[in-house]
Protein backbone atom coordinates (compact mmCIF):
# COMPACT_ATOMS: atom_id res chain seq x y z
CA UNK A 1 0.00 0.00 0.00
CA UNK A 2 2.86 2.72 0.91
CA UNK A 3 4.62 1.38 -2.32
CA UNK A 4 1.60 1.73 -4.65
CA UNK A 5 1.21 5.74 -2.31
CA UNK A 6 4.78 6.56 -3.41
CA UNK A 7 4.17 5.82 -7.10
CA UNK A 8 0.95 7.66 -6.86
CA UNK A 9 2.99 10.93 -5.52
CA UNK A 10 5.41 10.64 -8.52
CA UNK A 11 2.62 10.64 -10.47
CA UNK A 12 1.29 14.34 -8.59
CA UNK A 13 -1.74 12.26 -7.79
CA UNK A 14 -1.31 13.31 -3.89
CA UNK A 15 -5.69 12.97 -2.64
CA UNK A 16 -4.91 9.25 -3.99
CA UNK A 17 -1.57 8.30 -2.28
CA UNK A 18 -3.01 10.12 0.82
CA UNK A 19 -6.05 7.33 1.17
CA UNK A 20 -3.23 5.14 0.89
CA UNK A 21 -1.16 6.16 2.85
CA UNK A 22 -4.34 6.45 5.48
CA UNK A 23 -4.68 2.66 5.18
CA UNK A 24 -1.69 2.11 5.62
CA UNK A 25 -1.23 3.59 8.36
CA UNK A 26 -3.71 1.94 10.29
CA UNK A 27 -1.50 -1.12 10.29
CA UNK A 28 1.23 0.57 12.70
CA UNK A 29 1.79 1.49 16.25
CA UNK A 30 2.90 5.31 15.86
CA UNK A 31 6.32 4.12 17.17
CA UNK A 32 6.42 1.69 14.37
CA UNK A 33 5.53 4.00 11.37
CA UNK A 34 8.30 3.99 8.28
CA UNK A 35 10.09 6.61 7.26
CA UNK A 36 8.05 6.49 3.73
CA UNK A 37 4.50 6.85 5.73
CA UNK A 38 5.69 9.97 7.17
CA UNK A 39 7.19 11.23 4.69
CA UNK A 40 4.18 10.51 2.52
CA UNK A 41 1.68 11.56 4.67
CA UNK A 42 3.91 15.08 5.30
CA UNK A 43 3.87 15.80 1.39
CA UNK A 44 0.17 15.00 0.78
CA UNK A 45 -0.77 17.29 3.59
CA UNK A 46 1.56 19.89 1.99
CA UNK A 47 0.36 19.87 -1.56
CA UNK A 48 -3.33 19.37 -0.33
CA UNK A 49 -2.36 22.83 1.74
CA UNK A 50 -3.92 21.32 5.00
CA UNK A 51 -0.23 23.06 6.54
CA UNK A 52 -0.80 22.10 10.44
CA UNK A 53 -1.08 18.37 9.98
CA UNK A 54 2.60 19.06 7.00
CA UNK A 55 4.42 20.55 9.72
CA UNK A 56 2.92 17.81 12.53
CA UNK A 57 4.15 14.72 9.70
CA UNK A 58 7.69 16.79 8.40
CA UNK A 59 8.30 17.77 12.15
CA UNK A 60 7.64 13.76 13.18
CA UNK A 61 9.94 12.76 10.29
CA UNK A 62 13.05 14.96 11.10
CA UNK A 63 12.98 13.55 14.26
CA UNK A 64 12.69 10.04 14.07
CA UNK A 65 14.56 9.85 11.06
CA UNK A 66 17.19 12.58 10.95
CA UNK A 67 20.08 10.52 8.36
CA UNK A 68 17.22 10.36 6.06
CA UNK A 69 18.97 12.12 2.63
CA UNK A 70 15.06 13.28 2.08
CA UNK A 71 15.66 15.70 5.22
CA UNK A 72 17.50 19.10 3.14
CA UNK A 73 13.87 18.99 1.20
CA UNK A 74 11.88 18.47 4.33
CA UNK A 75 13.80 21.60 5.80
CA UNK A 76 13.20 22.93 2.16
CA UNK A 77 9.26 22.61 2.31
CA UNK A 78 9.30 24.06 5.80
CA UNK A 79 10.98 27.71 5.30
CA UNK A 80 8.59 27.56 2.36
CA UNK A 81 5.44 26.92 5.12
CA UNK A 82 7.15 29.97 7.21
CA UNK A 83 7.97 32.05 4.56
CA UNK A 84 4.23 32.35 3.29
CA UNK A 85 3.55 33.15 7.26
CA UNK A 86 6.11 35.84 6.32
CA UNK A 87 8.05 34.31 9.15
CA UNK A 88 11.11 35.51 7.45
CA UNK A 89 13.67 34.56 10.36
CA UNK A 90 12.37 31.79 11.22
CA UNK A 91 12.31 30.99 7.20
CA UNK A 92 16.18 32.06 7.12
CA UNK A 93 17.22 29.56 9.76
CA UNK A 94 15.08 27.06 8.14
CA UNK A 95 16.71 27.54 4.37
CA UNK A 96 19.90 27.37 5.99
CA UNK A 97 19.78 23.98 7.50
CA UNK A 98 18.15 23.23 4.34
CA UNK A 99 21.02 23.77 2.05
CA UNK A 100 23.17 21.34 3.48
CA UNK A 101 22.89 17.92 1.35
CA UNK A 102 20.49 19.59 -1.41
CA UNK A 103 21.24 19.04 -4.81
CA UNK A 104 22.12 21.83 -7.13
CA UNK A 105 18.27 22.22 -8.51
CA UNK A 106 16.92 22.52 -5.05
CA UNK A 107 19.56 24.93 -3.48
CA UNK A 108 18.74 27.01 -6.38
CA UNK A 109 15.24 27.55 -5.36
CA UNK A 110 16.58 27.35 -1.53
CA UNK A 111 18.62 30.36 -2.52
CA UNK A 112 15.96 32.69 -4.39
CA UNK A 113 13.51 32.11 -1.31
CA UNK A 114 16.08 33.24 1.22
CA UNK A 115 17.39 36.08 -0.71
CA UNK A 116 14.09 37.70 -0.88
CA UNK A 117 13.37 36.75 3.01
CA UNK A 118 16.80 38.36 3.80
CA UNK A 119 16.00 41.44 1.85
CA UNK A 120 12.51 41.74 3.36
CA UNK A 121 14.38 41.35 6.47
CA UNK A 122 16.82 44.42 5.69
CA UNK A 123 19.20 42.11 6.03
CA UNK A 124 20.95 43.31 2.42
CA UNK A 125 24.46 42.52 2.94
CA UNK A 126 23.55 39.12 3.26
CA UNK A 127 20.90 39.11 0.86
CA UNK A 128 23.65 40.11 -1.82
CA UNK A 129 25.61 37.14 -0.96
CA UNK A 130 23.15 34.77 -0.97
CA UNK A 131 21.81 35.96 -4.52
CA UNK A 132 24.99 36.13 -5.67
CA UNK A 133 25.71 32.07 -4.50
CA UNK A 134 22.10 31.64 -6.93
CA UNK A 135 23.90 34.07 -9.80
CA UNK A 136 26.94 31.60 -9.71
CA UNK A 137 24.88 28.81 -10.38
CA UNK A 138 23.56 29.50 -13.20
CA UNK A 139 26.88 28.87 -14.48
CA UNK A 140 26.50 25.11 -13.76
CA UNK A 141 24.30 24.28 -17.05
CA UNK A 142 20.87 23.91 -14.64
CA UNK A 143 17.97 24.42 -15.88
CA UNK A 144 16.82 28.20 -15.31
CA UNK A 145 14.02 29.87 -16.79
CA UNK A 146 14.18 33.37 -17.96
CA UNK A 147 11.80 34.63 -14.95
CA UNK A 148 13.84 32.71 -12.98
CA UNK A 149 16.66 35.06 -13.59
CA UNK A 150 14.93 38.27 -14.04
CA UNK A 151 13.40 37.84 -10.37
CA UNK A 152 17.00 36.82 -8.96
CA UNK A 153 18.75 40.29 -10.70
CA UNK A 154 15.57 42.32 -9.77
CA UNK A 155 16.01 40.87 -5.88
CA UNK A 156 20.11 41.66 -6.32
CA UNK A 157 19.18 45.19 -7.69
CA UNK A 158 17.11 45.77 -4.89
CA UNK A 159 19.41 44.40 -2.16
CA UNK A 160 22.14 46.90 -3.75
CA UNK A 161 19.67 49.92 -4.06
CA UNK A 162 18.98 49.85 -0.15
CA UNK A 163 22.87 49.32 0.41
CA UNK A 164 22.87 52.56 -1.18
CA UNK A 165 25.11 51.05 -4.07
CA UNK A 166 23.49 52.32 -7.24
CA UNK A 167 26.41 51.32 -9.36
CA UNK A 168 25.63 47.92 -8.78
CA UNK A 169 22.03 48.54 -8.79
CA UNK A 170 21.97 49.51 -11.89
CA UNK A 171 24.16 46.44 -13.10
CA UNK A 172 22.18 44.25 -11.65
CA UNK A 173 18.66 45.90 -12.91
CA UNK A 174 20.36 46.17 -16.88
CA UNK A 175 20.68 42.66 -16.61
CA UNK A 176 17.28 42.00 -15.53
CA UNK A 177 15.56 44.12 -18.22
CA UNK A 178 18.13 42.63 -21.30
CA UNK A 179 16.68 38.75 -19.48
CA UNK A 180 12.59 40.12 -19.71
CA UNK A 181 13.52 41.69 -23.34
CA UNK A 182 14.83 38.24 -24.42
CA UNK A 183 11.95 36.44 -23.10
CA UNK A 184 8.87 38.23 -23.54
CA UNK A 185 6.76 35.40 -23.60
CA UNK A 186 6.84 35.41 -19.60
CA UNK A 187 6.41 39.01 -19.47
CA UNK A 188 3.07 39.04 -21.01
CA UNK A 189 1.73 35.61 -19.52
CA UNK A 190 0.99 33.75 -16.69
CA UNK A 191 0.68 36.08 -14.14
CA UNK A 192 -0.75 39.68 -14.27
CA UNK A 193 1.43 41.92 -12.51
CA UNK A 194 4.27 40.34 -15.20
CA UNK A 195 4.16 43.83 -17.07
CA UNK A 196 4.38 45.87 -14.09
CA UNK A 197 7.04 44.41 -12.58
CA UNK A 198 8.66 45.08 -15.83
CA UNK A 199 8.34 48.73 -15.79
CA UNK A 200 9.02 49.23 -11.70
CA UNK A 201 12.42 47.28 -12.63
CA UNK A 202 12.52 50.05 -15.10
CA UNK A 203 11.72 53.24 -13.02
CA UNK A 204 14.23 51.91 -10.55
CA UNK A 205 16.88 51.77 -13.09
CA UNK A 206 16.21 55.07 -14.11
CA UNK A 207 16.67 55.99 -10.15
CA UNK A 208 20.12 54.37 -9.81
CA UNK A 209 21.33 56.18 -13.10
CA UNK A 210 19.83 59.27 -12.27
CA UNK A 211 21.75 58.96 -8.68
CA UNK A 212 24.92 58.38 -10.73
CA UNK A 213 24.57 61.23 -12.59
CA UNK A 214 23.90 59.73 -15.98
CA UNK A 215 21.17 61.83 -17.15
CA UNK A 216 20.87 61.01 -20.28
CA UNK A 217 20.09 56.99 -19.49
CA UNK A 218 17.73 58.12 -16.84
CA UNK A 219 15.56 60.45 -19.14
CA UNK A 220 15.79 57.58 -21.89
CA UNK A 221 14.52 54.70 -19.75
CA UNK A 222 12.34 57.41 -18.20
CA UNK A 223 10.40 58.26 -21.32
CA UNK A 224 10.22 54.56 -22.33
CA UNK A 225 7.72 54.34 -18.91
CA UNK A 226 6.04 57.11 -19.87
CA UNK A 227 5.38 55.73 -23.31
CA UNK A 228 3.79 52.74 -22.08
CA UNK A 229 0.66 54.74 -20.59
CA UNK A 230 0.69 52.97 -17.44
CA UNK A 231 -2.16 54.34 -15.29
CA UNK A 232 0.47 54.64 -11.99
CA UNK A 233 4.46 54.19 -13.55
CA UNK A 234 3.72 56.54 -16.17
CA UNK A 235 2.90 59.69 -13.94
CA UNK A 236 5.33 58.66 -11.93
CA UNK A 237 7.96 58.46 -14.58
CA UNK A 238 6.99 62.08 -16.22
CA UNK A 239 7.10 63.43 -12.49
CA UNK A 240 10.36 62.13 -12.11
CA UNK A 241 11.19 63.15 -15.84
CA UNK A 242 10.05 66.71 -14.52
CA UNK A 243 12.20 66.84 -11.40
CA UNK A 244 15.29 66.37 -13.64
CA UNK A 245 14.56 68.89 -16.28
CA UNK A 246 14.03 71.42 -13.48
CA UNK A 247 17.34 70.73 -12.25
CA UNK A 248 18.73 70.88 -15.54
CA UNK A 249 16.98 73.73 -16.24
CA UNK A 250 18.28 75.08 -12.66
CA UNK A 251 21.86 74.29 -13.11
CA UNK A 252 22.43 75.99 -16.33
CA UNK A 253 20.91 79.70 -14.75
CA UNK A 254 23.99 78.91 -12.04
CA UNK A 255 26.06 78.47 -14.60
CA UNK A 256 25.75 81.83 -16.29
CA UNK A 257 25.13 84.22 -13.14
Amino acid sequence: MILLGNSYMELDLYRRAFDLYQNAKKFFLLKDRPADLWHGLGLCYFYMKKIDDSKEYFNGFIERFPDDPRIPDIYYKLGQIQYDNKEYEKAIYTFEIALKGSTKEVKLHILMMMGRSLRISKRYNRAVKVLQQRVELFDEELKVSKEDVYHTYYELGESYFKLGDKKNAAFAFEKALNVAEKGQEFIKSEYKLAEQEFIRTEYRLAECYHHLQVVDKAKKVLKSIIEKDDPFWSKVAKSKMEEIEMNQTLAKFDRKS
